[in-house]
């Protein structure tokens, strides 16, 4: 079993992307002469666009209405605002299966997949789930709802819900289920998960993955699946690992995230980002 590191977390909430900069310059001086043990930060930025050298290089535009700042790390741009949640580790990288920052990338993109994925099914994955125990059963709003994670290694995921309306006559009926998500999205915010609901999902999530190695037909179609969708054919192998150090405090971190993330998306935001012509 891989090893495990204790981490120390700050939540920054909102600051300036050069703000949050310069404290990880500071951080990674006492990380490096000791002074402090590995340490993430969590945060988001008002709007901004960090441009790296290989942009740089290419001659990638940025439209004038978007704030930018030149950065000397990655090799395009990268949109940062509000709705996104943006972790930094500042961490000694030694453990085994930290070998290079392929390996470093795919660990946190692990763990922040994995708390989205077990919130979904506390939220609405089984008879048990949230949302179908109140939006379904109790009010009565829709005959059937789900909530999912998709994530992807090249490009981005969404949080979503679905659900078939039981009154589609109803003009309000839309902003009616709408609401009643939010509502449950809120709870978890307001008054966490138990221990129970945590539990359930990570058995659920783990019994998955070893079903999927169960047979030579189900095993192959796992491998496709992780080589297309996470470019790594033994991705399930990490991910199980990743669901299981999983907390409480991660699904409300992942709570947290999709509740400040406005209906909509941001894809009018990034219609403007272009080569120049030669």
């Amino acid at each position: 079993m891989a090893e495990m590191r204790q981490v120390e977390v700050r939540r920054l909430g909102q600051v300036e992307y050069a703000t949050a900069q310069q404290l990880m310059r500071e951080l990674q001086n006492q990380r490096l002469n000791g002074d402090i043990g590995d340490t993430l930060l969590i945060c988001s930025h008002p709007e901004i666009v960090t441009i790296g050298p290989g942009a740089r290089r290419d001659g990638i535009i940025v439209p004038a209405d978007y704030p930018t700042i030149d950065v000397d790390r990655g090799g395009g741009i990268t949109w940062h605002g509000p709705g996104q949640l943006v972790v930094y580790p500042i961490f000694k990288w030694d453990l085994e299966e930290e070998g290079n920052v392929k390996k470093i990338i795919s660990k946190l993109e692990q763990w922040s997949i994995g708390a989205l994925d077990l919130l979904g099914i506390i939220l609405g994955q089984g008879e048990s789930s949230r949302l179908v125990q109140t939006v379904r059963d109790q009010q009565q709003l829709v005959t059937n709802i789900s909530a999912f994670n998709l994530s992807f290694a090249w490009g981005e995921g969404f949080f979503g819900a679905g659900a078939e309306i039981a009154d589609p006559s109803d003009p309000d009926a839309v902003a009616k289920v709408k609401a009643a998500i939010l509502k449950q999205v809120d709870t978890v915010l307001a008054d966490g998960i138990t221990d129970e609901e945590l539990a359930r999902a990570k058995r659920k999530t783990i019994a998955r993955v070893a079903y999927d190695g169960q047979s030579a037909h189900a095993l192959a179609d796992s491998v496709a699946s992780n080589i297309c969708g996470m470019a790594d054919p033994d991705y399930d192998k990490h991910y199980a690992h990743a669901i299981e150090s999983i907390t409480k405090d991660d699904i409300h971190q992942a709570a947290k995230a999709i509740r400040s993330t406005p209906f909509g998306g941001w894809d009018e935001r990034f219609k403007g980002f272009r080569k120049t012509q030669p």
